[in-house]
């Protein structure tokens, strides 16, 4: 049968309408403009002026080259720049040795490979007075700049009460509730002048695509007053985004200057997920490395890493010759998804790392390190508390703490509990690849369930009264409070990283700690993060658990076996009564805990192959 309207033409315009159809509506949509392309040190120059807050939005990368150029325009001009950025460490260590940081407001400022550490130059301008370091957490700063971006005064956090940024910082205050709640914490609107932020494409204007996982995302770029310089791996037209909408986030109204510069995130990596056309690499830990070697020697050292990587480097292609083809080809094959299988069989060979650490996947399970004891104690309380209080997700930090989530994952898997694990920077349900124990790296991104943003991980998750957290501290006091900061007036330590939201709204923590000198005070020298929700405290000697709430720690079990344990419990309890500070309670029904076992260790060891936690 014949469809009765199959052969009617369809309707016509007149002559002038279709003139003007084709005139005003093309078939291919136009670009947008204005073009504010230039080149690299002309952006710099023409927005950036002394005196400005600049802020270096973090998603899974940084701006790093654009920073790099400010400091080599500024070098030794004391241009008294405040400089905001989840993180002030890494290769940002220009900032200070060029003199151009007076001021940074941060989440954490040190080395992050191969494993978290002070970093000297860091340290020493702290403690000169050369800089000041203004430290929060990661969802309190970026719960500023969503009031920033918002036009709001403020914005409510859960986070920072009872801690030692709460007393410093006159940006957060408590309130009681309007609403009859209990006290409400608020953190003022952070406005930077400026914003810098790495893409990985844009269209001549501006219109800017984000990968996941997002970080802080656009915030910082529409919180700043003065616009934004974006530096991008890849100029595309406006049709390309069009077709890739869902991953546009910033409009090109916010964007004074687009600079194109491949690899202008490095050491951080580029992800393409949901984009596999454009540009990928991986961290480079080698170069993480680098900046962490090179902070702790003397002034010849770091001249000649500043004349390399910040004053020799005056466009995108002098920093592409100094990276060199091999190391950029590196990078990107680094960046590949099962790229672990190969890097597993080589740490299975006795191959070095880019810290020169010689892996040794030990095949030895009768005997242990001190540090596989704790991890493996850790794991096994995690997944106890996961089922006790009905907990759904893991949130850890780095180090051995995220190494006994990990091993907690496995073992609450297999007893057929539901957990998913996350990474603050948007990783929700990641499967954690074996071969690198670095929290974020590029293996374990496309194994996420969701690749999302700070607020959705930090704010929304790990809130929701069903996630269990994993953090580290270098001290620990008596009612489970931690420390990642600093002694004041002696050492800068790291910062909070996400550790304090945390540790404030997480249904539980599980933390673990050496026990040695001067890291279990009887109460700690900056309180990084409240000890409420913090309900066990595994060390390389034993564990300490209490009730939620302001209670004191006690001896919960000692170690048995292994190079720091004990042959009766008289013995353990003798020890380690020595090694708090405070007067050490013991638990009525004080246990030993038993000894790795094989597969425990074998897990263990695939993980971190190098050693990099577990030494």
């Amino acid at each position: 049968m014949t469809d009765a309207h199959s052969h009617r033409p369809g309707p016509q315009l007149d002559a002038d309408f279709e003139r003007l159809l084709a005139a005003e509506f093309p078939t291919v949509l136009p670009e947008t403009g204005p073009d504010k392309r230039m080149d690299l040190g002309l952006a710099i120059e023409r927005f950036i002026k002394p005196g400005q807050t600049i802020h270096l939005a973090s998603t899974h990368n940084r701006p790093y080259r654009l920073a790099a150029e400010i400091a080599r325009q500024h070098w030794g001009q004391d241009p008294e720049f405040t400089f905001s950025c989840l993180n002030l460490g890494e290769s940002l260590i220009s900032l200070i040795l060029s003199g151009v940081l007076k001021r940074g407001i941060t989440t954490f400022a040190g080395d992050v490979w191969p494993y978290p550490s002070p970093n000297p130059v860091i340290n020493q301008a702290w403690l000169s007075g050369d800089i000041e370091l203004e430290h929060w957490s990661i969802l309190s700063l970026t719960q500023r700049l969503m009031a920033g971006a918002l036009g709001l005064p403020f914005a409510p956090t859960r986070s920072l009460a009872g801690s030692s940024m709460a007393a410093d910082n006159p940006d957060y205050i408590q309130i009681p509730d309007p609403f009859g709640g209990p006290p409400a914490g608020l953190v003022s609107a952070y406005k930077p002048d400026i914003c810098l932020i790495h893409v990985p494409a844009c269209d001549c204007s501006g219109n800017a695509i984000l990968t996941p996982p997002l970080g802080e995302g656009p915030l910082g770029v529409f919180a700043a007053s003065a616009g934004t310089i974006l530096s991008t791996e890849r100029i595309v037209d406006t049709n390309f985004l069009r077709q890739h909408s869902h991953l546009v986030r910033i409009p090109a109204d916010q964007v004074v200057a687009v600079v194109e510069y491949p690899f202008g995130a490095h050491p951080r990596g580029q992800t393409n997920i949901g984009l596999p056309t454009l540009t990928q690499y991986a961290d480079d830990y080698g170069f993480l490395n680098d900046v962490r070697v090179t902070s702790r020697k003397d002034s010849p050292e770091l001249d000649e890493w500043s004349d390399r990587w910040v004053r020799a480097c005056q466009t995108p292609d002098d920093f592409r010759e100094q990276l060199g083809t091999d190391r950029i080809n590196l990078l990107q094959t680094k960046a590949d998804a099962e790229g672990w299988r190969d890097e597993l069989a080589r740490a299975a060979q006795g191959d070095t790392n880019e810290g020169d650490m010689v892996a040794d996947i030990a095949t030895d399970v009768t005997t242990w390190r001190a540090s596989e004891m704790m991890v493996v104690v850790a794991a096994r309380h995690m997944a106890r508390l996961a089922v006790e209080l009905g907990l759904t997700s893991i949130l850890a930090g780095v180090g051995a703490a995220n190494l006994s989530a990990w091993l907690a994952l496995r073992s609450l898997r297999s007893a057929g509990h539901p957990i998913e694990t996350m990474a603050e920077i948007g990783y929700f349900g990641y499967e954690p690849r074996p071969a690198d124990p670095y929290i974020f790296n590029f293996k374990n991104t496309p194994t996420c369930i969701s690749t999302t943003d700070i607020l959705t991980i930090l704010g929304l998750h790990v809130g929701n009264g069903r996630c269990l957290g994993s953090l580290g501290a270098a001290q620990v006091d008596e009612f489970g409070r931690l420390n990642t900061t600093c002694i004041p007036d002696k050492m800068h330590l790291l910062g909070s990283g996400g550790g304090n939201d945390v540790a404030s709204t997480a249904a539980a923590v599980v933390v673990t700690a050496y026990l040695g000198p001067g890291k279990f005070p009887k109460l700690v020298d900056y309180v990084t993060s409240p000890g409420d929700n913090v309900r066990v405290v595994v060390t390389d000697r034993g564990v300490f658990a209490k009730p939620p709430g302001a209670q004191p720690l006690r001896l919960l079990s000692w170690y048995g076996s292994g190079p720091t344990g004990y042959q009766d419990l008289d013995t353990a309890v003798t020890d380690i009564r020595t090694r708090v500070g405070w007067d050490l309670l013991v638990a009525d029904d004080i246990d030993c805990d038993d000894p790795p076992n094989e597969d425990e260790l074998r897990v263990l060891r695939m993980f971190d192959p190098y050693r990099q936690f577990i030494r």
